[in-house]
């Protein structure tokens, strides 16, 4: 059985493998990464996302999808622990998950809000369906008892957004569609970098820094 557990701030979620392998039950968790590096980074004070389904793709051209959850499934990142995902998991090879974003009803799909370094209040919405692959390299494998995680790194989310010099709206950064169409589309184009799917190498349903730090699996 599959186990990833919520940490404070990282995504975590679980893969699939080869058509022909054995199916079994496995649990996944979201969470969120506290933002790593030496670039000054927004205090974080509130962090959600709405999973709408995710799906393990796989084959030898990699065209063949199943579905291991489906949504919407509502999670606070900044919430240590927190109700398992349950997944449908199979055995074999795989070339990467698909993550879907998707409301249920009129709210966000990724929302964040906080505060920027010089005090200036941040708030970050993200509308969907918003859906995405975290590619293999080239492939992985998954077998029955083995763990993984999926993560969320808030650092590299905003990477390529100059979230200080975003104009303000009523005194706060505003970041949405239809207040900064350009930073959202920077935002929503990180997803597949800010996500990455690691392996649970001892098995205790926690991620450790190793684990964290070494190469993913997927995405990233």
């Amino acid at each position: 059985m599959i186990r990833s557990w919520l940490l404070a701030l990282t995504l975590i979620t679980a893969c699939v493998g080869t058509e022909t392998g054995n199916p079994y039950d496995g649990e996944g968790a979201l969470g969120a990464r506290p933002p790593m590096g030496i670039v000054p980074q927004p205090t974080y004070r509130e962090a959600g996302v709405v999973l709408g389904e995710l799906a393990l793709f796989g084959g030898p051209d990699c065209d063949r999808v199943r579905p291991m959850a489906q949504g919407p499934l509502r999670y606070d990142l900044l919430v240590e622990g927190g109700d398992p995902i349950f997944l449908q998991l199979w055995e074999g090879t795989w070339c990467g998950v698909r993550v879907t974003l998707a409301p249920e009803v009129d709210e966000p799909v990724l929302g964040v809000a906080g505060e920027l370094t010089d005090g200036t209040a941040l708030l970050v919405r993200l509308d969907g369906p918003i859906t995405f692959d975290l590619a293999a390299r080239p492939t992985f494998d998954l077998s029955e008892g083995d763990g993984v995680h999926l993560v969320l790194d808030l650092q590299a989310l905003f990477a390529g957004t100059d979230l200080a010099s975003a104009p303000r709206v009523g005194g706060r950064v505003v970041i949405d569609r239809a207040t900064d169409p350009a930073r959202t589309e920077a935002v929503e184009g990180a997803l597949p970098t800010a996500f990455r799917l690691v392996r649970d190498a001892d098995g205790d349903g926690t991620i450790s820094a190793g684990e964290l730090e070494g190469d993913p699996l997927a995405g990233g």
